[in-house]
């Protein structure tokens, strides 16, 4: 595979600027980072998850404290803002024109990212057990204890099938804090590490699901620097597209497409089948915010394929599930996306088929995504009706997400007020977008906070 273009690269009239070529010149970073925003456009936060570097530290860099001296992280940044290796010093990168491929780094190096070991996928929830082979950990049936880090996953992720993320978050920080920290300290390597890893990026998705997008990336960022430190590069592939999602959410198709392929390119086809079929469905989606309709369905059609596959791979319970449900709701989303409202509209219904009732927050989300394709189509009754239905069963799902894009719902049937159907349900539609900001208030603003 071809290295994917990087969505923090610095454009050629950026790079021949003269106070950039002074802060090359230098090796001041700092500097760089802050022309890179300044004339560039190029955030922050996109130079910290290209760079590997972590987002407060680009911060503060980039006001002048600190440096840079590592030819690892040097190494990184060349490649992160694709600056040619001669305005550093260094021999030219592989992504440059003709340049001869770079010899791979150690595997103890921080770019062992490029490692591909196996990592058993989870299996289907029928077939799994709190006490199934961790092969990931590299543990026997009989060293799953009770209340260890496996077993406490399995029962966040229950819970947060049927209530959301917003009530567990605090619950999984403590738990990390209390009991998978202090192993971290007390081993140099594996399992505990494995843990921290899994942990981190579940409390990622918990903060995403409160809206409290920052500190998910904060997670995100760990988790990948956890991943790293248990050399298990299959799950760092899982958490490069847990930092696709963020950034589809965020609507930034080029860093999401990025954050995929990274963790693609970790994969060698004997990795488990779930990170696999995710790591396409994200690119899928991140090619339709792109508006490249042909690449998002050829990435959807490989993700089937894997998924449908008569040899899966099944094993860790610290690999996120993701089935032909899953794909069917990132399918849905994808064909909103590039326009094709009617493969919307059956995505989705097969994602609601295959979700039972107590999985209120993927049949949510599947709804409103169902929602949004009838209205494309013109069948604003329908829609209206299936908005109404998901205000009326949100109530015990604690996600600031799901109250999100019930009002984005909500906001697009506006326009079609005047019509009979939506004018006589969209008071009631309103209404409850009003108790979800009362209901959600506590989670607004933790989030302003995190923005602040």
């Amino acid at each position: 595979m071809s290295v994917p273009t990087s969505p923090a690269a610095l454009p050629d009239e950026v790079l021949q600027r003269p106070d950039v070529q002074q802060a090359l010149a230098r090796r001041d970073f700092g500097r760089l980072f802050y022309l890179a925003r300044k004339w560039g456009g190029i955030s922050y936060s996109k130079i910290a998850l290209t760079c590997d570097i972590k987002p407060e530290r680009v911060g503060v860099l980039a006001r002048g404290k600190g440096a840079i001296t590592s030819h690892e992280k040097i190494l990184q940044i060349a490649d992160g803002l694709r600056i040619p290796g001669r305005l550093l010093g260094l021999l030219p990168r592989p992504w440059e024109a003709d340049a001869p491929p770079a010899p791979r780094p150690a595997a103890a190096s921080p770019a062992a990212l490029q490692r591909t070991t196996a990592l058993p996928a989870s299996p289907p929830e029928s077939a799994r057990s709190i006490d199934g082979t961790e092969q990931f950990m590299g543990a026997s049936p009989s060293t799953t204890a009770p209340g260890a880090p496996v077993e406490v996953v399995q029962s966040f992720r229950l819970a947060d099938r049927r209530m959301g993320g917003g009530h567990l978050y605090a619950a999984v920080l403590h738990y990390l804090t209390t009991q998978v920290g202090p192993e971290l300290v007390a081993e140099s390597a594996g399992a505990p590490f494995v843990a921290a890893a899994g942990l981190t990026e579940m409390a990622g998705w918990m903060a995403h699901d409160a809206g409290r997008d920052h500190a998910a990336s904060r997670h995100f960022h760990r988790s990948l620097q956890l991943a790293q430190a248990a050399e298990s590069p299959a799950l760092t592939a899982q958490v490069w597209a847990s930092h696709s999602h963020l950034s589809l959410h965020r609507h930034d198709g080029d860093t999401a497409l990025f954050a995929a392929e990274r963790g693609y390119e970790l994969l060698d086809g004997s990795e488990d089948t779930a990170v696999r079929g995710r790591l396409l469905a994200m690119r899928a989606r991140s090619h339709a915010v792109r508006g490249d309709a042909a690449a998002c369905r050829e990435a959807l059609d490989q993700a089937e394929r894997v998924l449908t596959s008569s040899s899966l791979r099944y094993g860790s319970q610290w690999a996120s599930p993701f089935d032909e449900g899953s794909l069917a709701s990132e399918a849905a989303r994808s064909m909103c996306d590039v326009g094709d409202f009617a493969a919307a509209a059956s995505f989705a219904t097969r994602a609601l088929e295959a979700r039972a009732p107590e999985r209120m927050r993927a049949r949510t989300f599947a709804s409103l995504v169902l929602a949004r394709a009838l209205v494309g189509q013109g069948e604003i009754e329908r829609a209206c009706t299936i908005t109404l239905e998901v205000g009326e069963s949100t109530g015990p799902v604690g996600s600031l997400v799901v109250a999100d894009q019930f009002a984005q719902a909500v906001h697009g049937l506006v326009p079609f007020a005047a019509t009979r159907e939506v004018g006589g349900m969209l008071p009631r539609l309103q209404q409850t977008v009003s108790q979800h900001k009362r209901m959600y208030h506590w989670l607004a603003a933790e989030r302003d906070k995190d923005e602040a």
